[in-house]
This record gives C-alpha cells, structure tokens and sequence, in this order.
C-alpha cells in the first residue's frame, strides 16, 4: 500500500492558516470581561462599562446596573453596537436606567426577542438597532430621546402592533418602520421636524396617525414616508391645523384628516371634552358617543393621560397655523384691469405674470382658500424686497401701488414666505422677455433661452407679443408649440404656457401640453404665436 507523505511545508501553511483563523475569531468575539454570562468592554473614563457581543446570550437577559471587575464597582451606560445581534434564542432583555444609549444593529435579528424595555435615561438609539425583530410587540420610547430614530431601526418589526414616541425626538429616520405590517397606528410628537424617506413604507395595516405637529409647514417629511400604508387612512391633527395639512404632500394623501382634542365634535377644545373623556373612563358613556377620536395619546385606551393632554390643550392652545396664500391678483389703480398671477408649476409660494406698469401703478392682492372673506391688499410694508434687472424703473405710490417711471411690460415674480409667523412677500420686476422652445425653433431642440427665439414685446398695454416664424413644423406626436418665461431657478417648463381654443392655458393652473388635456397645439413653418397679456387671449398664424 502506498504511503501518504505531506510535505512538511503544507503541514507548516495550515498551522499558520489555524493560527490566523483563530486570531480572527478571537478578534471578532474580543471583550473585556465577563460577567454572568454577558460581555462588557471598559469604557475610557474607567467608571463604566458598555455591553459588547460575545457573551451566552438566550432566553430572558437581565442587565444589571453595577457589575464588579477586578474589585471595581463599574456602571453600565450602553447598549453597544451589535451587542445582541443575531441572537436568535433572546426572548426579553431588561435594561437599567443607568443606560443612555442603544448602538447600531444592538437587537438586530434578534428573531424570538418579544420584550424590551427602553428606560428613561437613554437618550440615543442607534440605526437598525431592532431590525427584523419579528416577534416584538411593543415599544415604549421615552422622553429623553432626544435626537432621532435612526435609519430602519423599526424596521421589518412585523409583529410590532404599537409605538409610544417620546415627547423629545425630533427626527424619524430613513425607513425607521417600514415592513411593520403589524403597526395600526402610530403618534407623531410635536418636536418631530423631520420624516425620512420610506419611514412607513409598507406599514399595511397602518390605519391611524396621529400629528400633534403644530407648525406642519417646518416640518420636512419625504413624499414616500406613508407609502402603500392602509387606505383610506385617519390622520388626527392638532385642533385649527386641519387646512394646513390637506394643502401639503403626503399628508393629504394619507384618506380622512379630523382635528385631535374636539372629543364631542362641537367645533372647539373646552372642558365639556374633558368631561366626555371622563365619562368614557367611568363608563358612564362609551366611545361610540363621541363623533371625534378620544384616545388622544394613542395608547390604544382612555385614560388620565387623555385628560391631561386635553387640559395642556386648553391651557395652552396652539398659536393659529399661518400659511402662505392661494392666490395673488394684479389690478391697475382705476381697476379696469386685473388678472390673477400664476404659479410656478409644482410650487406653492411662486407666482409670476406679465403686467403693463404705468406712472399710476398697480396694487397686488392675496387671498386664501382657506379664509373667509374677499381679496385683500398687499401693503408696501409686506414687501420685505423689491428687486429685478428693471426694479430701477420702480416707484412705490401710496400704500400700496408699484407705479414705473418708464410706463412698459414687466415680468413680475412674487415669491411669498411666513417669517415670525407673518406673511412676507418679495417681488421681482424683470425683462418681459418670453421664449419658444421645442421643434418649431431654428435649431428644433429643447434648449432654453435659445438664439432666434425671443418675442416681440409691444409698446402699449393692448398690444400683442409676436414671436419669431417658426422655423419648422409640428404636430401633436413631436412637442406641439410651446412658449415659456424664464424664472430663475426653475426649468423651463415649470412656467410654461400655450394658447389653445383663443385662450392662454398655464402649465401653473394645471394643463399641460399633453393628450390628457388636449392643449398640444400644431403649427407650421412660417407661422408665428400672437399674445395678448391684457386680455388673456391669444392665436396661431401668420399675421
């Protein structure tokens, strides 16, 4: 039989490949203690440990507040990254109050982990500190978190039914809950000021939200953050926040928006919902009485915490929401002409229009859907800025007419914005310059402010802006005609416009030049576009 000889050098490769391997493990896995089975690190202050990866860890976990090492009483103060990650057989973990932080991944795929408490002194939790946690019912966030809910650290949760944010945190992360199919509703503090990406993505059984944001326009929250959540939803909103949330995005896509704290529908918060929350507590009537939400906090029952919520509302009622206005008309001084401003396409509080400004002036109004009331005056005073490439020109005239010392067309850009809650509006007065652009354009492209492209601008307040002939034709399958001005820093096509039927359609008042509307207009070689701004009219041909 023939022998097997291994070369003494590959015997010397695996020795130091098992050396390096065990060096690895032994990296990965370091600590610097041991403690009942549980793993910590000494921090650098040498008064408190960090609990680390590690350790036994399966079933119910207690961590204590003070372990021993080395005959030094230390402290606990964290949860460490991926302390618990992976550990598949962890049922519950009791945290002590001397813990101020949770690391990133610290519960992540903890799959059998159906209990946790969070205690009051910690103020951070780490990204994906409880990703895929599946059997997780519950959780409590205390108040002092004070920064965020990081990226998904809810995440894929499926089994988390309710969430309890504290009073303190002010962001909630990228994807912070997506996948909880579980959750049915969620409450959304008022020092919330930011709403990532994904945040709720997919939380299909997410019925009920509940915003006690009081200042709605601070607050950046991504379009997709209640993606695919239940629909219809109920958004609850701080009592007189209503109209502000159903004009903004994704609010008021969410289904049914109702005021937060009117328990008995009748319009206001005053005692007689206290007493109706009271009522429900001693079972004297049940909620079904109410028209209005009275589980305020959103704990899933009404209790005293409803009724302090509801006296802090009316001891202390949030300031009225002041929003930016709907509308902004133009009128001349003897009021024989006005004609509304148009928005920026997709923009709330950008308004432009093309006005004839004389040595008499015009005056600016606003109005609000949802006011009462009919248009009202802008003041000089309200005008924090008068600028433009022709604002030289401008003169200001009583209280609140723009008058020129050289009577012509201009380009009149509005941008409105609430500051120290008052509305404040800046004003443009530009070049009444108007372009095309697409197929009909001597280069036949989609380029801005295009050589060979720019109207004619008239001399008096009925004349008619003419474009240049066009230098090719176009129908309805390659652009169709299209004009625009320019508002600086927006594309092209978010102040466009096109004349269809007599009239001058804006992409601002929601046409577009599309088969939906049927405004694509055709033309051809030769011909040109004539627009009047004084009437709104205008037409296609060759004179």
């Amino acid at each position: 039989m023939a022998q097997l000889i291994i070369p003494k050098q590959l015997i010397m490769k695996k020795v130091l490949l098992f050396a390096v391997m065990l060096v690895l493990t032994f990296a990965a896995n370091a600590y610097d203690f041991l403690d009942n089975g549980i793993a910590y690190d000494l921090n650098s202050d040498g008064c408190s440990v960090t609990v680390t990866s590690g350790g036994s860890y399966s079933d119910d976990i207690i961590v204590p507040e003070k372990v021993t090492f080395n005959g030094k009483s230390l402290t606990v103060t964290a949860i460490g990254d991926k302390a618990f990650s992976m550990c598949r057989k962890l049922t519950s973990v009791t945290i002590p109050n001397s813990v101020t932080s949770i690391g990133s991944s610290a519960f992540q795929v903890c799959s059998k982990l159906s209990s946790v408490n969070i205690p009051n002194g910690v103020t951070t939790i780490g990204d994906r500190a409880f990703y895929t946690c599946r059997a997780l019912t519950s959780i409590v966030i205390p108040n002092t978190v004070t920064s965020s809910i990081g990226r998904e650290t809810f995440a894929q949760c499926t089994g988390l039914t309710s969430v309890a944010l504290g009073n303190s945190i002010t962001a909630i992360g990228d994807m912070a809950f997506s996948g909880c199919t579980g959750l049915s509703s969620i409450r959304i503090p008022n020092s919330v000021t930011s709403i990532g990406k994904e945040a709720f993505y997919e939380c299909s059984n997410l019925a009920t939200v509940r915003s006690l944001i009081t200042e709605i326009y601070d607050v950046t929250c991504s379009g997709d953050a209640f993606y695919n959540i239940a629909y219809p939803a109920v958004l609850y909103v701080p009592v007189g926040t209503a109209k502000a949330y159903r004009k903004l995005s994704p609010w008021n896509a969410l289904g049914y928006i109702k005021e937060l704290g009117d328990v008995t529908g009748d319009g206001k918060v005053d005692i007689e919902d206290v007493n109706a929350c009271i009522n429900i507590i001693l079972e004297i009537k049940d909620t079904s009485d109410y028209p209005s939400e009275s589980d305020l906090t959103g704990d899933g029952k009404v209790d005293v915490e409803d009724v302090n919520m509801l006296i802090n509302m009316i001891l202390s009622p949030a300031d009225p929401v002041v929003t930016t206005p709907d509308y902004i008309g133009v009128e001349k001084y003897d009021r024989t002409w006005g004609w509304g401003m148009v928005k920026v396409y997709d923009n709330t509080n950008v308004f432009w229009q093309l006005v004839y400004i004389d040595d008499k002036g015009v005056e600016f109004s606003s109005w609000w859907n949802s006011g009462s009331g009919s248009d009202s005056a802008v003041t000089i005073e309200e005008f924090s800025s008068v600028t433009g490439d022709k604002a030289t020109d401008i003169i200001k005239k009583d209280d609140a007419f723009f008058a020129s010392k050289n009577p012509g067309w201009y380009l009149v850009v509005i941008t409105t914005s609430v500051i120290n809650r008052k509305v404040v509006y800046n004003v443009q007065f530009n070049e009444p310059n108007v372009w095309m652009i697409g197929p009909v354009t001597p280069q036949g492209a989609w380029q801005e402010l295009e050589e060979g492209c720019l109207f004619e601008v008239p001399d008096g307040p009925y004349g008619e802006f003419v474009s240049p002939p066009f230098a090719h034709d176009t129908d309805n399958l390659d652009g169709g005609v299209r004009a625009y001005v320019k508002i600086s820093p927006f594309a092209w096509w978010k102040s466009e416009f096109m004349v269809y039927d007599g009239w001058l359609r804006y992409r601002g008042d929601g046409p577009d030049q599309d088969f939906t509307f049927g405004y694509r207009v055709s033309g051809k070689t030769g011909e040109r576009i004539f627009l009047n701004f004084y009437l709104g009219t205008g037409r296609i041909g060759t004179e």
